[in-house]
């Protein structure tokens, strides 16, 4: 990743964050709404954490990391894959684990945990979120699994198996209501 890339990133990010305020008439106004945006904070802190980490400086890109975890209580690992317009409205207790792989256009609630399943298991152990899905509060998705395109999962869901696109998955294990 370049550091044109990173601005880029973050810009968007930014302007992201900025549509989805605009109940706000005045560009300003919803301008200085996104500044005290943590789910914006919590992005632009992992974008230079995993920045760092590409440019093997860890020691910085965990530093980005913990003031991440620290400030908004959030912990996303430098090593996962992040596209763009992830939100994260309310953005709180959320933990996205080093392999995972997040596609664009994600919407993430509070208290959502993309974990492993598995401890010490080498390779790829958290899941793929692929685009278009929305992960309720308190979801737990767990293993290297994959989320296709356009899934909802509902709040408190525990997901162990990948689903397939446009469903919607609710309960302990979660299963396809849709």
């Amino acid at each position: 990743m370049s550091f044109g890339n990173l601005i880029a990133f973050i810009k968007n990010d930014f302007r992201h964050y900025l549509k989805a305020g605009q109940s706000l008439k005045s560009k300003i106004g919803a301008s200085i709404i996104v500044l005290f945006e943590p789910g914006f904070w919590s992005l632009f802190y992992y974008r230079w954490s995993h920045y760092f980490f590409k440019k093997r400086l860890a020691i910085f890109g965990l530093f980005f990391m913990r003031l991440n975890k620290f400030l908004n209580h959030v912990d996303i690992s430098y090593e996962c894959e992040i596209g763009q317009r992830l939100r994260l409205p309310h953005c709180c207790d959320i933990v996205i684990g080093a392999t995972s792989v997040i596609g664009d256009d994600v919407e993430i609630l509070n208290g959502v945990t993309l974990g492993a399943s598995e401890v010490r298991k080498e390779g790829k152990r958290h899941p793929t979120i692929k685009n278009r899905v929305f992960i309720g509060s308190g979801a737990k998705v767990l293993g290297d699994i994959v989320i296709n395109e356009g899934v909802s999962i509902g709040a408190n869901a525990v997901v162990l198996k990948s689903v397939e696109a446009n469903q919607t998955v609710v309960g302990i294990p979660a299963r396809s209501i849709t």
